[in-house]
Order: structure tokens, then C-alpha cells, then sequence
């Protein structure tokens, strides 16, 4: 059995009673491999957005609203630590107050009170954490930016020599969007240079900062279903040697389809640019990490038979 593992769960995870108290027989299968657990918890889904739009009416300066926005964290530790009672599993939570979670105003975790968990994990089996949320250098409560449970995660992971895991209600890191895409397969591994070259094209599958200090740290992280037992995607820091198309973005507009191929070095791949010439295109943009192909509008079908030829089999 392995020694510790940090679990991160995502608001979708916990957006209700049902979904949360799935998320703790998540937690209690995966004591079956792991002796200690730290769970680290987001604001159930909406949360932080319905404060937001409830506070705008009285129009909160900054601060006041940042004190306001930890609140969803802290009911997502103790919602937890109940249910995870309920079925009889040794846990505790611990607030950022009393984990002294210390934030900067760059917005970085600098300090948390790793021999406090450590100290509680000879008497638990698991420890709730907020993500998140923190102490400014005033000792008022603040917050890191959006999608900032995931940094709070992997700082516990790098401080706790831990394994790391997201949990969502996504699978794992797909080749493409699958909204776009339905045939998009999910990806065994994927590099933070390919995660980060992604992020600059589609939507942000997780927070830069947190894989940033990930990579610089040479974390492996563990991306999948809070829902199912399927196999996680590694985002790993090792490089994608063969340079393997990873992910491929589709943007439309009125009169032009722009396909973005990800790959570690892709650059440097002259058969992908050759084949690209191959076919109609406006033109192409060549960056280390990724090729922006210009086409002439496409339909989806036209825009999966372009997928079907360049994505890794």
C-alpha cells in the first residue's frame, strides 16, 4: 500500500447532497490503495457564482467581496467531513485558519501548515482542506484566482511528497473538445508544455498557475471521473519525445475554420507540414508547440475527416 495521495474534487463533485456523498465513497475506494488521504475541496458548483450576483446589489468593494468568497469552501470541508462520518471513515477538516494557509499578493501560496496534518494523520485517516481560500499578510481572508483549489493541491502534493489526483466530472484529458468533436478519444498522457500550448487555444482544462508550479516542480498529476472507474490521464513534466499530435482545436468563424494541432516540438515536424500543404488552406502559423491551419469554413464533417488525419491513433 502506498503512503499518501492528495485528492482534489472539483465543484461539480459536490453540488449536491448525492453527488458529495459520491465523492466520499470516491475517497473510501481509494483507501484501498493508500493509507492517509489530504482532500482538498472546491465551493460547490455555482457557489461562488450566486454570491457574486446575490453580493452585486450592495456593491462590495474588493476585499469585502474576497471575505465573502471563501465561504463556499468552508461549507464543502464540513459537508464533507459529515457525510465521510456517516460512513464510518476517520476524518477531520481543517480550516485555512487553522492550517495557516498564507497567500501573497501575487496571489501564491508561500506557506501551509504541513506538520499540523501531519501531526492530525497519526490519529485520521483523512484530512479536508479548502482550495482556494487563504489569510492575506493583514490575517484577513483572501482567495487565490479561479480554478485555485488545483493550485492549493499540488502545493500540498510537492510539500507532502504525495500523489496527486483532480477529480471531476470530466474523464481525463481528450484530443480534442468533445463537444466539438464526438469521436475525441481520452489521452493515457499528456505534457504540461502540451497542457499549457492548449490553454492558449481553448478553453482552460486547468489552472496555468497550478500547472506551472507543477511542472517546475516535476509533479505528475492524475486527471479523471469522480463518477467512474475509468483509467486517469498523467499530465506529466516528462517531454513528448516523439512529438505525436496530442490535442486538436477547432475555431470557427463566419468565412474561415482554424484547426490548431498541440504537440511537444510539432515545429520541428516537417511531415505534418508537408501533409498540411496538402491540403486547401487560407495559410498556416507555425509556433514551437502548435500549428494554427487557416481553412475556408468547414462543415463537421469536413472538420472530423481533417481530425481523423492528423490525430494520434
Amino acid at each position: 500500500m502506498k503512503s499518501i495521495a492528495v485528492l482534489k474534487f472539483g465543484g461539480s463533485s459536490l453540488s449536491n447532497s448525492q453527488k458529495l456523498e459520491n465523492a466520499v465513497l470516491k475517497t473510501k475506494n481509494f483507501l484501498k490503495f493508500y493509507s492517509k488521504l489530504i482532500i482538498v475541496l472546491s465551493a460547490p458548483s455555482d457557489i461562488t457564482d450566486d454570491l457574486i450576483k446575490i453580493s452585486s446589489r450592495f456593491g462590495p468593494d474588493d476585499k469585502t467581496l474576497e471575505k465573502l468568497l471563501t465561504v463556499g469552501e468552508q461549507i464543502s470541508i464540513y459537508l464533507f467531513e459529515m457525510a465521510s462520518k456517516k460512513h464510518r471513515l476517520n476524518a477531520l477538516s481543517l480550516n485555512h485558519y487553522q492550517l495557516n494557509i498564507r497567500i501573497n499578493d501575487n496571489k501564491e501560496i508561500y506557506h501551509i501548515n504541513t506538520l499540523l496534518i501531519r501531526e492530525k494523520l497519526k490519529s485520521f485517516d483523512i484530512i479536508v482542506i479548502p482550495g482556494f481560500i487563504g489569510i492575506d499578510s493583514n490575517t484577513n481572508p483572501t482567495t487565490l484566482p479561479r480554478g485555485g483549489s488545483d493550485y492549493t493541491a499540488v502545493y500540498l502534493s510537492k510539500k507532502l511528497n504525495a500523489e496527486c489526483y483532480f477529480l471531476s466530472d470530466i474523464k481525463g484529458v481528450y484530443s480534442s473538445n468533445p463537444l466539438k468533436i464526438d469521436n475525441a478519444k481520452k489521452l493515457k498522457e499528456i505534457s504540461y508544455t502540451e497542457m499549457l500550448e492548449i490553454s492558449k487555444f481553448d478553453s482552460q482544462i486547468r489552472q496555468t498557475k497550478a500547472m506551472e508550479y507543477a511542472c517546475k516542480n516535476k509533479l505528475e498529476i492524475f486527471l479523471g471521473s469522480t463518477f467512474e472507474n475509468s483509467r486517469p490521464t498523467l499530465i506529466t513534466y516528462r517531454k513528448n519525445k516523439k512529438s505525436e499530435i496530442r490535442y486538436i482545436s477547432v475555431n470557427s468563424k463566419d468565412d474561415e475554420t482554424d484547426i490548431t494541432l498541440v504537440a511537444e516540438n510539432i515545429s520541428r515536424r516537417k511531415d505534418i507540414i508537408e501533409k498540411i500543404k496538402k491540403f486547401k488552406i487560407l495559410s498556416f502559423d507555425l509556433n514551437t508547440h502548435s500549428i494554427t491551419i487557416h481553412f475556408p469554413k468547414l462543415n463537421i464533417e469536413e472538420i472530423k475527416k481533417i481530425y481523423s488525419r492528423f490525430i494520434l491513433r
